[in-house]
């Protein structure tokens, strides 16, 4: 979870990663030189917690910082801002095990904003809960990215040929994919 100035959601972020149904995980937070004292509040008690310093500045530096750190064979991408359900991670990694030949998992999302979203941004989750095949997404990934970053899970010797996320210019999750 690379986090710059994580604010009011990183505390629940990490409590939502931390109380999975797949408990044999580790969450590695990459502080991104924040300056808001979120990380700081955060109940650092359960062991399954590492934070560590970004080694340079970017989402893309934090998250491969961590990605060198991990020792599973299975890595999840997370953001500070975002809550995952408490079978996210299980589901993917059942996903993963009845689809040997596929590398990554995403899941639905539920966009959510203080005020309620709707217009685009409905269309938006709407047509990211729709993408639910590789061949669709295959299809549709020139159109946006139908797999959103935070909520993806990749198999860990995948993310290694490819060398994790590349600082190219533009969104490194849809370089990625």
């Amino acid at each position: 979870m690379p986090v710059h100035d994580g604010g009011a959601y990183l505390g629940s972020a990490v409590r939502s990663i931390l109380s999975q149904t797949h408990h044999e995980l580790e969450l590695i937070l990459v502080d991104d030189h924040s300056t808001d004292g979120a990380i700081a509040a955060i109940d650092r008690s359960d062991p399954r917690l590492k934070i560590l310093a970004s080694e340079r500045h970017g989402v893309v530096n934090a998250f491969n910082t961590g990605f060198r750190q991990c020792s599973g064979g299975y890595i999840a991408r997370m953001d500070a801002d975002d809550l995952s359900l408490e079978h996210r991670l299980q589901c993917q990694l059942d996903y993963l095990g009845q689809n040997p030949g596929i590398d990554i998992a995403g899941c639905c999302v539920e966009i959510f904003s203080p005020g309620g979203i709707k217009g685009g941004m409905q269309r938006y989750q709407d047509w990211l809960n729709s993408v639910r095949d590789p061949d669709q997404v295959r299809k549709q990934i020139f159109i946006e990215s139908p797999l959103p970053n935070p909520g993806l899970l990749f198999r860990q010797t995948a993310l290694h040929r490819l060398s994790g996320y590349r600082d190219v210019g533009w969104p490194e999750d849809y370089d990625l994919l």
